[in-house]
């Protein structure tokens, strides 16, 4: 088991530890509760926290055995506020730094972005999120430095797409 507190820990590892409590309850009656789940936090390697809060879900939930917690991701928020136009005026935003002949830092993104049109309200990791997302990454290059460029993929197919086009006109 870890020793995280913020751990999620699945059904059979929560009814061991509500096992262990309700062992060393039965065991040492006469000692206080908080004695039995700091006995109990020592023994299963969890923090106290931990213990509490599974003897609570079961007391909640008896006879039933504990259930593994329902895993929820983080959303990022920012991120479904952003519609495709802001996207793309994000991606412009990263070219433009190339077309003046410099090389974008997250920073220099960050300040460009919060002005119009995209009026960008995340911060710095919310941002890089989204360049993920809007397949952009970082790459180092010949003199060590690392650079902040599209996926060569998506750059492979966008030649390719342009060149199809060309060629029907």
């Amino acid at each position: 088991m870890s020793h995280h507190s913020t751990s999620r820990f699945k059904s059979p590892a929560r009814n061991v530890i509500w096992n262990v409590y309700r062992y060393f309850s039965a065991q040492w009656g006469g000692d206080s509760s908080t004695e039995v789940l700091e006995k109990t936090a020592k023994a299963t390697q969890v923090s106290e926290k931990t213990v509490k809060r599974i003897k609570r879900q079961a007391s909640e939930c008896d006879p039933n055995p504990l259930s593994s917690p329902v895993y929820c991701p983080k959303k990022l928020h920012v991120r479904y506020r952003l519609d495709a136009f802001d996207k793309e005026c994000i991606r412009n935003e990263v070219l433009s730094f190339y077309e003046r002949g410099e090389i974008p830092t997250i920073d220099d993104l960050l300040d460009r972005v919060r002005e119009e049109p995209v009026k960008f309200e995340g911060g710095k990791t919310t941002l890089w999120k989204v360049m993920r997302e809007i397949e952009f990454k970082y790459a180092k290059v010949r003199s060590g430095k690392a650079i902040l460029m599209e996926r060569e993929d998506i750059v492979v197919k966008r030649n390719q797409y342009l060149r199809a086009i060309e060629k029907n006109r």
